[in-house]
């Protein structure tokens, strides 16, 4: 079938920051109506800082998204993190943090708080791909209840631990994409 044919792979890995840098990802999953969220800060040899696990109640991807990369910034403004970098596989999110965008629509509070924080610590947000976001995903994907907090990698649950490790040693994942016939 022409299905087959118009697939491709391409290789897509999580990129270290700059020695001196700290990199944050950040990610939500909504299950049956519940929202949760997930990140973790590394840094330049992409060994975990620290990471989380957050529930958020009822919300839509997008607030969730929002939520999640808020309340990972904000453990990084109470640890006076500097020479940060922030990614989100939300691409939506992204352009709006980025936007100007002003209006009564609940979750434009949090992008201002998003704003802010970023401003104040002088970090730059930026869109990946899902696959180059693995950490953070599989975090977000936990299903715990409540929150955790991961002070170090090796006290991360298995799979999101097992993805760190393949981020470490910079191992790309596989991203399918079509390819023009």
């Amino acid at each position: 079938s022409s299905d087959l044919r118009d697939k491709g792979v391409v290789p897509v890995t999580w990129e270290k920051p700059p020695p001196g840098w700290l990199k944050l990802n950040t990610d939500a999953s909504v299950l049956h109506g519940r929202a949760a969220g997930g990140g973790v800060l590394r840094d330049h040899c992409g060994k975990v800082c620290f990471a989380y696990y957050k529930e958020f109640g009822e919300l839509d991807v997008l607030e969730a998204e929002a939520w999640s990369l808020l309340h990972g910034l904000q453990l990084c403004a109470d640890r006076e993190v500097r020479a940060l970098t922030v990614e989100s596989d939300s691409k939506v999110l992204v352009q709006l943090v980025c936007s100007d965008m002003r209006s009564k629509w609940p979750v434009c509070i949090v992008l201002r708080e998003i704003r802010h924080l970023i401003q104040r610590m002088g970090a730059s947000l930026h869109h990946i791909f899902r696959e180059a976001n693995s950490v953070a995903d599989a975090l977000a994907s936990l299903q715990l209840g409540g929150q955790q907090y991961y002070i170090s990698g090796a006290a991360l649950p298995i799979r999101p631990r097992g993805e760190a490790l393949l981020d470490r040693h910079g191992i790309p994942r596989i991203r399918e994409v079509l390819t023009k016939a």
